[in-house]
């Protein structure tokens, strides 16, 4: 899992300045047009290097209808509870993320071309530090290591969400610590949330999961959205109220985190 959160990172390296300056060289449609190119080669690499996974459909021979999948999901609480998890650490990282780069710009001073400098940081910091967090997990639990980066986040997250015009260089030991802190807080909630569903249910299951994900992010951000204001000077207010709720959010997961029991 922490090597797969890795290749994330790269796309955070790559991807996020590389799309930035390529609007700022023409205009906001070019990275759109790229990202739909990357998508073909994308989907041909699928056909060609991706391994059918058909082994479980021996033993499942008839197929589920969704709402047959829902059923199965909410009926049973360990699957529920990793499914609260995963809402609950969407909402603590998604009421931030989204007003991040606005907040940076509006209040810290940073100017649009200096916002690559935070996403080049934290995804470099993250394609090392990932796989590390994998082995850890592995090595002294996915519970223990889930605590103690869900514990470190919180500083950033403080931080960054009372920053007022700060110098480049602690913006970005902060942010990348974010970043790093973030990613690694994941990597075990993944684990976690992937164990509570047998083989032959998992795909479902993830599907579920990830489309309540989706929700939630969305669901988060419009929180964001309705606290955060502006001001006459063009900076923007409550941020810190976001900070404070996503700290909630995440505070809460640990609890539920240890109530959680990997079947697989």
């Amino acid at each position: 899992m922490g090597l797969v959160m890795a290749a994330f990172s790269v796309a955070s390296v790559l991807g996020v300045p590389l799309g930035l300056f390529l609007a700022s060289l023409s205009d906001w449609h070019t990275p759109f047009f790229i990202l739909t190119g990357l998508s073909v080669v994308s989907l041909g690499m699928i056909i060609n290097y991706i391994p059918n996974i058909t082994e479980h459909l021996k033993n499942e021979i008839v197929r589920p209808n969704p709402l047959v999948v829902i059923r199965r999901v909410t009926s049973d609480s360990n699957q529920m509870r990793a499914i609260t998890l995963s809402v609950m650490m969407m909402f603590g990282q998604f009421i931030v993320i989204p007003f991040l780069s606005p907040y940076t710009v509006a209040n810290v001073g940073f100017s649009e071309i200096q916002l690559t400098y935070i996403y080049m940081a934290g995804g470099a910091f993250t394609i090392f530090t990932s796989p590390w967090v994998g082995k850890l997990s592995d090595k002294y639990g996915k519970q223990k290591i889930f605590i103690i980066f869900m514990l470190l986040n919180l500083i950033p997250i403080a931080i960054i969400t009372h920053l007022g015009v700060t110098p480049i260089p602690f913006v970005l030991m902060v942010s990348t610590m974010f970043f790093v802190t973030s990613n690694g807080r994941y990597v075990p909630a993944a684990a976690i949330v992937t164990g509570t569903a047998k083989p032959e249910n998992r795909g479902s299951f993830l599907s579920f999961n990830s489309a309540v994900q989706q929700l939630a992010t969305g669901a988060a951000t419009l929180l964001a959205g309705i606290i955060i204001g502006e001001n006459a000077a063009g900076e923007l207010t409550n941020y810190n109220v976001v900070g404070y709720i996503a700290i909630a959010f995440s505070l809460a997961c640990i609890p539920l985190a240890m109530r959680i029991k990997v079947v697989s």
